[in-house]
């Protein structure tokens, strides 16, 4: 159970670390297997629509698997559940590079798209 807890903390641990350095907001996880990440800024639409369709994008395009806050009751649209449980330290590493290369592509769509 020590082992256990020792386990999931340093998973926990590293999934912030990643997404601090991806600049995506979350909430810290102080117990559990998952943590609250807020994409609510990627949202084409302030719905369960518009959350659907972002889960899908990521899905596709990047290979990302995370669970709609929708779908957990979240009281905000564009939350998303990120389970660091079951996941390896570099699928973890991985999994924040892909969400980092999203944001900053969505970031580089929005600059260019500028006057």
């Amino acid at each position: 159970l020590v082992q256990n807890r020792r386990r999931l903390a340093a998973q926990a641990k590293l999934l912030c670390v990643g997404l601090e350095a991806a600049h995506v907001p979350f909430v810290q996880p102080t117990a559990g297997l998952f943590c609250w990440v807020d994409l609510s800024g990627s949202l084409l639409a302030q719905s369960v629509e518009g959350e659907r369709a972002l889960w899908q994008q990521l899905l596709e395009e990047k290979k990302l698997l995370l669970t709609p806050g929708a779908d957990c009751h979240a009281p905000r649209h564009g939350w998303f559940r990120a389970c660091f449980a079951s996941v390896s330290e570099e699928a973890i590493e991985e999994a924040t590079n892909r969400l980092g290369d999203f944001i900053r592509g969505e970031v580089r769509s929005f600059v260019e798209a500028l006057p």
